[in-house]
Order: structure tokens, then sequence, then C-alpha cells
């Protein structure tokens, strides 16, 4: 039979039942605090839950350099379209000027020679 009264209350923590975890890469690294006597699953069960928020956070970064890629991106085609349209206008005056003159072509040992 259950006695009505209630469960005493844990033993308080000690020092010396406590134990410091350090988990994570050299980059991120965390330091966990763990009762010895939580036994192994506790303390696997935080450091899975902190990897799940580094994770979460890396996501998180790749994610705003994405959006910083693709902003500079579209600035460079903006740029990209204005050289292409001043590229096309020199080649047009090169076709313009070279129209009425003559064109060299290169023969051997007497250098260029104009040809009409």
């Amino acid at each position: 039979m259950a006695s009505s009264a209630p469960a005493p209350p844990p033993p308080p923590l000690l020092p010396q039942d406590l134990m410091e975890v350090t988990i994570g890469d050299v980059d991120d690294q965390m330091v966990l605090t763990i009762d010895k006597q939580a036994g192994k699953w506790e303390a696997m069960e935080q450091e899975q839950h902190v990897w799940n928020a580094i994770d979460e956070q890396r996501k998180l970064d790749g994610q705003k350099g994405k959006r910083r890629h693709k902003a500079t991106k579209r600035k460079g085609w903006k740029r990209r379209g204005k050289r292409r349209g001043k590229r096309r206008e020199k080649r047009r005056g090169r076709s313009k000027r070279r129209r009425g003159k003559t064109r060299r072509r290169s023969c051997r040992g007497r250098g260029n020679m104009l040809v009409r």
C-alpha cells in the first residue's frame, strides 16, 4: 500500500556530484555541467539538444549568406548589361570607321600590304 506522505525531496547537489563536459568543434565549444548521478542518458540527451541548436544556427547563417550573395549577383547583372551595351557601341563605331578605309592583309617578307 502506498502511503499518503509526500516523497522526500532529492538530496541537494554538491560540487563533487557535478561534472563539466566540453562538446563541440574548436570553433563552437560548449561546456555542460552534468549531474553525475543523473546518468549517461541525460548527458547524451542534453548534448543532442545542444547540437540541434548549433545545426539550426548554422543553417540560418548559411541562408543569410545565400541572400547576400544573390543580392550582389543581381547588381552584377545590371553592370554586365551596361558593359555589353558599351561594347556593342564600340563595335559599331569600329565597323563604321573601317568602311571607307583599306583593309590590311599580311604577306610574308613584305610586312603588311594595303589591299583595296
